[in-house]
C-alpha cells in the first residue's frame, strides 16, 4: 500500500477529493449500469474504478466545464487494462466518465476514436506531463443521453431477423 503521507499536499488532496467523489458517484453509475463494484476498495489504483459482469467503467472528476477544452484526457495505462478486460471477456463494455462541474458525461472506448497528446500538470510538486489519451469532445455524450440498450449485441440482432423473417413468411413453431 502507498504511504499517501510522502505525496505532495496537492496530491494528498487530489487523491482525498477523489474518493469521496467515487462514491458519490457510485449510485449514478449504478442507474445506467446495474449493481458494480468500486475496485479500488481493494486497490487505490486500480486501473479501472468499477465493474460488473457487462460493464467496466473509469470515472475522472474533472473541475472545470465540459467544453472548456477541446478534448478530456486520462493516462494510457487506462486503455491497456481496458483491451485486456475486453480480450477476458469479449462481451464487456468499457465506459469512461469524466464528472465535470456542469454535469457527468461518457465516452465508450473505441479505438479510432482517440489521439495521444502531451497533456498533464506542473503543480503537485513535479512536472507530470507525459503522452495521454485525448478524446474529442464530438465523441462524448451526457450521461443522460446514455441507453445501453441502443447497441445490441450481435446475438439479439441475428434473433430479432430471424423472428422478423418468421412473421413476414408466417412461420411458427410450436
Amino acid at each position: 500500500m502507498y504511504d499517501e503521507s510522502k505525496f505532495h499536499p496537492v496530491k494528498q488532496k487530489n487523491l482525498k477529493e477523489g474518493r469521496k467523489a467515487e462514491n458519490n458517484i457510485h449510485k449514478t453509475l449504478e442507474k445506467y449500469f446495474g449493481k458494480i463494484k468500486n475496485n479500488n476498495k481493494k486497490n487505490m489504483f486500480s486501473h479501472i474504478d468499477f465493474k460488473n459482469d457487462n460493464y467496466a467503467v473509469e470515472y475522472k472528476r474533472r473541475f472545470i466545464n465540459f467544453g472548456q477544452y477541446d478534448t478530456l484526457f486520462f493516462e494510457y495505462v487506462k486503455v491497456k487494462e481496458a483491451i485486456k478486460l475486453m480480450n477476458e471477456n469479449p462481451k464487456l463494455r468499457v465506459f469512461f466518465i469524466w464528472e465535470c462541474n456542469n454535469g457527468v458525461y461518457y465516452w465508450e472506448y473505441n479505438e479510432k476514436e482517440y489521439f495521444m497528446r502531451l497533456n498533464g500538470r506542473t503543480d503537485r510538486g513535479k512536472d507530470e506531463r507525459r503522452q495521454l489519451v485525448n478524446i474529442k469532445l464530438k465523441y462524448i455524450n451526457n450521461i443522460e443521453n446514455l441507453k445501453l440498450e441502443d447497441k445490441p449485441t450481435i446475438l439479439w440482432s441475428i434473433t430479432s431477423i430471424f423472428l422478423c423473417f418468421n412473421s413476414i413468411m408466417n412461420i411458427s413453431y410450436i
